[in-house]
């Protein structure tokens, strides 16, 4: 690797053409004014920006193109953005999940406090160890939907409530991601730690055959539980609108289904069928149906203390003997490590047909349908089902629903638009990645390491070429 761009080395300046290896560009400063010189007009892209709280996006379009400041960042172009059910709420909309190509590629924009990695922009940043590779018979619409409730439901069952995804048999064996983050106690970002370190005692951690409930199963996070949950032989309760999603659960092997309507009948309904042992919860709607769920594991008699994650709130007042839990997200983006076992046993997964994606929802109008869209879920008119919107607009003045189980109909993509952008010198610029595979990690077609060029259509999705180029690490913008 070179000695200028170390693993996680970050830079005071942006990487540029030349950087390193040619000194008369690398060190400009240090012979004539940078100023001297002509440039290109400064690469703009259109943008969603948020001024202030409980107002719109308003969409900008000569928004700075983000520059790659690491050997591990990439910078990929947005096609289709999966919207999250708390998006409309405003400053959350940067965790909607985008893919990139790298012979396709996606993953989920966590990172909400650095606006280069939000999702509502035609370019972004991600970085190697966030993004999966998409299977050639999954589209790029479903997949942009995919991201953010996998590793949702992955970190807040692998790290807050224990679960050992490496107790998966055969193909579908995961990572023990609780074991590995807690061997790497100085990389966890200090907010985060205590859940990460002392969230859940060894021996208090699930086994097969426990029993394990979700309050608002059918969200696109709940039915990714229900999924990774029965891979590692838990049984599953799923609390839904059983007259919508009944049959959606069916599908998916659930054990016990409780309908949402009566949530007295409910809680009676959970402690009878799990005669009074259940343990873990995940709540995915609010506070009020978390503290439901809280009634249901308070009546528990197995001895042990009972484990609830709320991923949108957690009741007001706290009970003794259940132990509560907010989901640890950043170790995603944080913890280079997670990130990598995320999203690789993500790649097995959906390449082995054992992780059904969501049903989606396709709506228009690009980076400007983004707040229609918002609207749409605000007044939950779409349940169950993930928004996606491609960033081309198109003529589609209303929105199309596909079946995530079903044939996928969805492959309406179209990357005319991408290309048009990639063909206009004035807006598009490259970053050349050198990405490290270990042991134990995905592995290269070829080398351990090589050299790829993204000029991501994402949204999120990018195609990524491998492209000839010295074996030391590169990162550099190409203009």
């Amino acid at each position: 690797m070179s000695p200028i761009l170390t693993e996680g080395n970050q830079v005071e300046k942006p990487y540029i053409n030349g950087y390193g290896s040619n000194q008369h560009l690398a060190h400009a400063e240090a012979n004539l004014n940078d100023e001297l010189f002509q440039h290109l007009p400064k690469l703009q892209q259109e943008i969603l920006l948020l001024h202030g709280p409980r107002q719109k996006y308003s969409l900008e379009t000569e928004g700075h193109i983000p520059d790659v400041r690491s050997d591990r960042e990439i910078l990929v172009q947005v096609v289709a953005v999966g919207l999250n059910p708390i998006d409309w709420k405003g400053p959350y909309a940067a965790t909607a999940a985008y893919k990139g190509f790298l012979c396709k590629v996606f993953g989920p924009s966590t990172d909400y406090r650095d606006i280069r990695k939000a999702a509502y922009q035609e370019y972004l940043i991600t970085t190697d160890f966030n993004v999966a590779r998409i299977p050639s018979d999954l589209s790029i619409n479903t997949a942009a939907a995919l991201g953010v409730a996998f590793v949702s439901a992955f970190v807040a069952l692998g790290i807050s409530l224990g679960f050992d995804f490496a107790a998966a048999e055969g193909e579908r064996h995961g990572p023990d991601i609780l074991s590995t983050i807690r061997n790497l106690p100085d990389e966890i970002p200090k907010d985060v730690q205590e859940e990460c370190l002392n969230g859940i005692a060894e021996d208090e951690r699930p086994q097969k055959g426990d029993w394990f409930a979700i309050w608002g199963a059918s969200s696109n996070t709940g039915l990714t539980a229900i999924q990774l949950a029965k891979l590692i032989g838990l049984r599953v309760i799923a609390v839904a609108d059983l007259t919508r999603h009944g049959k959606k659960l069916v599908d998916l092997g659930v054990d016990v289904q409780v309908d949402r309507n009566d949530s007295s009948r409910a809680i009676a309904i959970i402690a009878n069928a799990t005669d009074n042992k259940l343990r873990f919860g995940l709540d995915t709607a609010g506070k009020e149906t978390a503290t439901h769920l809280q009634q249901a594991l308070e009546q528990s008699r197995g001895g042990k203390q009972a484990h609830l994650v709320g991923l949108t709130g957690l009741p007001k007042e706290k009970l003794a003997g259940i132990k509560y839990h907010n989901v640890p997200i950043k170790v995603f983006h944080s913890v280079p490590a997670i990130g990598e076992q995320a999203m690789d046993w993500l790649e097995r997964l959906l390449v082995k047909n054992f992780l059904y994606p969501p049903g989606i929802v396709v709506a228009a109008g690009g980076l400007g349908g983004v707040n229609g869209a918002l609207d749409d879920l605000r007044n939950g008119a779409v349940s169950g089902k993930r928004i996606v919107v491609p960033i081309e607009k198109t003529k589609q003045e209303s929105l199309v629903s596909t079946d995530p189980i079903a044939a996928d109909s969805s492959k309406i993509e179209n990357f005319q638009h991408a290309d048009k952008l990639n063909a206009d010198l004035s807006r598009i610029k490259f970053a050349w990645v050198s990405i490290q595979y270990s042991t134990g990690s995905r592995t290269s077609p070829e080398d351990s390491s090589y050299l790829r060029s993204v000029s991501a259509r994402s949204g999120t999705s990018t195609q990524m070429q491998d492209m000839p180029g010295p074996p030391s690490a590169m990162a550099s913008n190409m203009l």
